[in-house]
């Protein structure tokens, strides 16, 4: 059975109406009668076809070890999730692509933000749960919500070994399934940017939604006129992105379309040569790829100084406060 916060906080993706529990521990929403499952204490609010949603956390396993059931059991105990270990490159970048099935820790980021003294905290895109942890580690009361089910099973798992209570739901960031005025602030790190531009006018649109009147969202995207992005860009012949290949925004575009869709809305760097490049996990590269992270925060703190620095940043933060229409 799910605990009642499920039942006090989520409401139907499709008609926004809330849920009682079915016989077999489902939910059914009381206005359209829409019926969603919850697998292994998580709840499924999502409009993709059932079969699909574990699908790819079973395809990553067995392509890097084989026999995913084996190897779910090997790792448990005091090892690491097996799907961690083999999409960490892909959850997390290219400098982490050495450590796949070599993992020892979960890379856990330090997210920039003050305490968060128990405040409502929504990661849309969390994937395994890296940044969820982040910020339950600042004392925020945290959601965490993705498309990939199996994703979520190693979340939960991985959140419970290390002793924080995130809560994951599989779902959407364009049909977020909360009630108006809910969440404090509403984060999203290199998730919108393999979403299209309507898929992403969308996201903002549901953010601005669950923000409550004194919210905020502070939400990751690639810069267009970034050092490495547009070696990227040209690489693939500046034609426009398919599936879900990275889509390039300028600053200026990004101001505009967050402003308009969410409030007024600063720009500052997150890092520079690539996505992903963090110093909270310095310890975890080899020589080549430290000297690209120090050269990346040298040049985050001079964007601080200077602030046309931040213009050829490759990642941004997008801080938008929300403004009451």
């Amino acid at each position: 059975m799910l605990g009642q916060w499920y039942l006090d906080n989520l409401v139907c993706p499709r008609c926004r109406s809330s849920f009682i529990q079915t016989d077999d521990s489902g939910l059914i929403c009381l206005a359209g009668r829409h019926q969603y499952p919850v697998i292994e204490g998580i709840p499924v609010l999502s409009m993709q076809r059932r079969d699909l949603l574990i699908d790819h956390y079973y395809k990553s396993v067995i392509e890097k070890y084989g026999n995913p059931a084996e190897t779910v059991e090997s790792c448990r105990g005091n090892g690491i999730e097996p799907y961690v270990n083999a999409v960490i490159s892909g959850t997390c970048g290219n400098l982490y692509k050495h450590l796949e099935g070599r993992l020892t820790e979960y890379p856990i980021p330090r997210l920039n933000l003050a305490q968060g003294h128990g405040k409502d905290f929504l990661d849309i895109g969390c994937n395994w749960g890296r940044w969820s942890i982040a910020a339950a580690r600042l004392g925020y009361n945290v959601i965490g919500i993705d498309p990939s089910l199996g994703a979520l099973i190693a979340a939960r798992r991985i959140s419970r070994k290390l002793g924080y209570d995130v809560k994951y739901i599989v779902a959407e960031g364009e049909s977020l399934p909360f009630a108006g005025a809910r969440f404090d602030l509403v984060f999203s790190c290199e998730v919108m940017l393999h979403l299209s531009r309507e898929n992403t006018k969308s996201c903002l649109r549901e953010i601005y939604r669950v923000l409550k009147s004194s919210g905020f969202s502070l939400i990751q995207m690639p810069n267009k006129f970034g050092i490495r992005n547009i070696f990227q860009q040209l690489r693939r012949g500046l034609r426009e992105p398919v599936g879900d290949e990275v889509r390039y925004w300028s600053p200026s575009e990004l101001k505009k379309e967050f402003g308009k869709a969410i409030g007024k809305t600063s720009v500052r760097a997150d890092c520079y040569f690539g996505l992903g490049i963090y110093k909270s996990d310095l310890r975890l590269m080899p020589l080549r790829y430290k000297a690209i992270i120090i050269l990346s925060e040298f040049m985050r703190a001079a964007s601080k100084l200077f602030p046309p620095v931040t213009n050829i940043a490759d990642s941004l933060y997008l801080e938008s406060i929300k403004v009451i229409r």
